[in-house]
């Protein structure tokens, strides 16, 4: 038996160390990647419509201790009135004789000459007639298009406008019936129905994928009241998100039919699992049409 030196005893062991650790890394990703390690697990945040931030507390300005209060209003006091002063008796004065001791009366050529030979009389006021003003006939609005299939979806607040292609239900012999998805732009199904009328039209599109893109990354922020536009080929129709839900995958419910226009935009939320290979929840954000 050869007895080993001390160098390659130390050789020995520190190979050992290496492959030993290399095994248990390999075992822990493996465990980490079917989703028995939580060691790394994708989530979507939460949708912005609905966290209720806690209400801010009211607040009141303390009364100051050197304010006073205002002192009531008084009556106005009376003033007594003046006493009234006698009013002494006029004096008689002579009556005049006749004819009067005044200067002789001018002749009547004098009085003419300081008399003005002509009046001159203010021009007389002239009322404006108000001349008819012609009222500006309303402008014809054009009549909505059609409803019709979705080519482009645009939601502003968020920054998406992307294409909108056609998809449909797909057999999988392992899964049976599921929804089709197509990669890096948004989906819509006919079968839900035509945009602007009255269903309950479905747009579908990826929230965090690898090579499937994520078209609906930002869907999570959308706020109630922001629009929701949506082309076809002959026009566009404005929907108003109303409601932001989150629901289980099984909770199908939100996509039925409705008698009234509606949109509904659906995408992956939640926490993915490895071992489903599936998001826990489902992102729906639900529009009106503006009319």
């Amino acid at each position: 038996m050869t007895r080993l030196g001390p160098d390659a005893r130390w050789r020995a062991i520190t190979g050992t160390l290496l492959i030993g650790f290399g095994g248990a890394l390999t075992l822990v990703t493996l465990l980490a990647a079917l989703g028995f390690v939580p060691l790394f697990q994708p989530t979507v945040p939460p949708p912005v419509a609905l966290q209720t931030p806690a209400a801010a507390p009211l607040l009141v300005a303390p009364r100051s201790p050197s304010a006073t209060a205002l002192p009531p209003l008084a009556a106005a006091p009376l003033v007594p009135e003046p006493a009234m002063l006698p009013i002494p008796a006029p004096t008689p004065s002579p009556s005049p004789t006749w004819p009067p001791t005044t200067a002789p009366v001018r002749p009547s050529s004098t009085i003419a000459r300081r008399l003005p030979t002509r009046l001159s009389l203010p021009p007389p006021s002239v009322t404006p007639v108000p001349t008819a003003t012609a009222t500006p006939l309303p402008t014809p609005v054009p009549p909505p298009p059609p409803p019709g299939l979705p080519v482009r979806l645009r939601i502003p607040s968020i920054g998406v406008d992307t294409p909108v292609v056609e998809l449909d239900m797909v057999e999988d012999p392992a899964e049976g019936w599921r929804w089709e998805t197509v990669p890096f732009v948004a989906g819509h199904y006919p079968i839900t129905g035509l945009v602007g009328g009255p269903s309950n039209v479905l747009i579908a599109g990826h929230v965090a994928t690898r090579d499937q893109g994520n078209v609906f990354r930002d869907l999570y922020r959308v706020r109630l009241g922001d629009p929701v536009v949506v082309y076809t080929a002959e026009g566009e129709f404005t929907y108003r998100v109303a409601e932001v839900r989150l629901v289980r995958p099984e909770e199908v419910e939100v996509l039925q039919s409705s008698p009234s226009p509606r949109l509904s935009l659906l995408t992956c939320a939640g926490s993915y699992d490895f071992r489903t290979r599936s998001f826990s929840h489902r992102l729906v954000v639900i529009g009106e049409l503006v009319r």
